[in-house]
């Protein structure tokens, strides 16, 4: 008790408030999780004990990329399953974060010393990059700016070419 007194009262109270004031009057920058990778060491050994075993939902797979995507009880976020890479090591998970503009965020936190693994590429979905955090812990953005906007159907609809 006393320690959380201690964290909460007086100077530490007062700069705890200014910090989250400062964080409230920007927008955030993460709007959302989007997925969780694993990395694996055989693909579809993997996915056959996820999907088979586990019994998740396979709704995505890519031979090209080398990933398997599936929904456990149909929620999101999902699950990917990629072949790990070499340097990453033999297994292991990475948080995929939902940004707006992948491409802004990277400018914004690269120049604040953010261990970034490259330049944002593209991707089906839209642009991703990966980096870590100071644990060296996998963490990815991913943006949705190859995907058609959702209204975009709306705006096709027989209704409006009566």
């Amino acid at each position: 008790m006393m320690l959380r007194e201690g964290l909460f009262s007086g100077a530490a109270s007062e700069m705890r408030g200014r910090f989250v004031q400062g964080l409230r009057r920007e927008e955030p920058m993460i709007s959302g999780m989007d997925t969780v990778v694993q990395f694996v060491s055989d693909l579809q050994v993997a996915a056959a004990f996820y999907g088979e075993v586990l019994g998740m939902e396979v709704t995505d797979s890519n031979p090209e990329y080398g990933f398997v995507t599936l929904l456990p009880g149909g929620i999101h976020p999902g699950v990917m399953l990629m072949k790990g890479a070499l340097e990453l090591g033999r297994g292991g998970s990475q948080l995929v974060f939902h940004v707006d503009d992948v491409q802004a965020v990277y400018d914004k936190l690269a120049p604040a010393g953010v261990r970034f693994h490259g330049e944002p590429v593209e991707l089906p979905p839209g642009k991703y990059v990966s980096f870590e955090d100071p644990d060296g812990n996998l963490l990815a953005l991913i943006d949705d700016t190859n995907m058609p906007p959702e209204d975009e159907a709306a705006d096709h609809s027989p209704e409006e070419a009566s």
